[in-house]
């Protein structure tokens, strides 16, 4: 059985692939590459930022931050760049946005 952490940044895996198709979205790379044509996610662990005890049952609410890095495909002008960044960023956000539960995985993204 999988922990809580591994179910979320499975479920926010999932998320980013489907809303970012066809952009490629890896887990754990440790070197970034040159990206395909549509770009690049690279989907890292992050680190536990705290663990609040909730009382009575005893419980803990954990905030957990993945990092995200993300690549765009060098293009003729930086102009172009930045707009294909920016594309995909906006993606980024509207997924997580549509689905802050992460299909059930955490309480909030």
């Amino acid at each position: 059985m999988s922990s809580v952490r591994e179910a979320a940044m499975a479920a926010l895996a999932t998320e980013l692939e489907t809303a970012l198709s066809p952009v490629e979205v890896t887990r754990d790379e440790t070197r970034t590459r040159n990206p395909p044509a549509a770009g690049l996610v690279l989907l890292r662990e992050g680190s536990t930022q705290s663990a609040l005890p909730i009382m009575s049952p005893l419980r803990y609410a954990v905030e957990h931050a993945a990092e995200l890095l993300v690549i765009v495909p060098h293009t003729t002008t930086v102009a172009a760049a930045r707009s294909d960044l920016d594309d995909l960023l906006t993606g980024i956000v509207t997924a997580i946005a549509a689905d802050r539960q992460l299909g059930g995985a955490v309480e909030w993204a």
